[in-house]
């Protein structure tokens, strides 16, 4: 019986990441997500009191999914600079796939939820912008490695990581809004422009 309520709940958290993150908060109500699911209504409201701790839960399945790809593509057993590198190439091809499977480009979901959200009292914003920070070490980590590998020469390598990331998700953003990948496929040129 356990199982069978991890499954729901894994499925409720994973049709609603894709149906928040590819239409909006807003616009898609709890029927629909349990509906996509095969789930019930009250199977919902059995795991997440509302939408928003759904919202809150599937940010941060999200980012758990998320990490072990991350942590393989940030391995400190690779220089700085490779890392940054990888994460360009990796995160191009992430987008084209998505494109691909969906029919447009999804951008960052943090990013879009969090947005979508950012003038609500309901947490959603705050948890996306909490894995953003987490997801910024990875980079600060890459560029502090790089500066003492002596591949690069920075002051503060924290300041870079913003930078890099605030670059990294416009890019997004504008990719997802023109529906075209061309800002994603020079991330690492740019990126190395800010480490200059």
């Amino acid at each position: 019986m356990a199982a069978a309520k991890r499954d729901t709940r894994s499925e409720l958290l994973s049709t609603g990441m894709e149906l928040i993150w590819c239409h909006n908060y807003g616009s898609v109500s709890v029927d629909e997500i349990c509906k996509k699911a095969g789930a019930q209504k009250g199977s919902f409201y059995h795991f997440f009191p509302s939408k928003a701790d759904l919202a809150i839960a599937a940010l941060e399945n999200t980012w758990t999914q998320m990490q072990p790809e991350l942590d393989h593509i940030f391995s400190p057993q690779l220089p700085g600079l490779r890392r940054l590198q990888n994460y360009a190439d990796y995160t191009l091809k992430q987008q084209e796939q998505e494109r691909e499977r969906l029919g447009f480009v999804v951008g960052c979901p943090f990013t879009t939820i969090g947005s979508e959200q950012s003038a609500e009292k309901d947490g959603i914003s705050k948890k996306a912008w909490e894995i953003l920070v987490r997801f910024q070490k990875y980079f600060y980590q890459a560029i502090r490695d790089a500066c003492e590998e002596g591949c690069i020469k920075v002051g503060d390598p924290q300041l870079k990581a913003s930078q890099i990331i605030h670059h990294y998700l416009g890019a997004l953003a504008c990719a997802r809004l023109s529906g075209d990948l061309a800002p994603m496929r020079d991330l690492y040129s740019v990126w190395m422009g800010i480490l200059r």
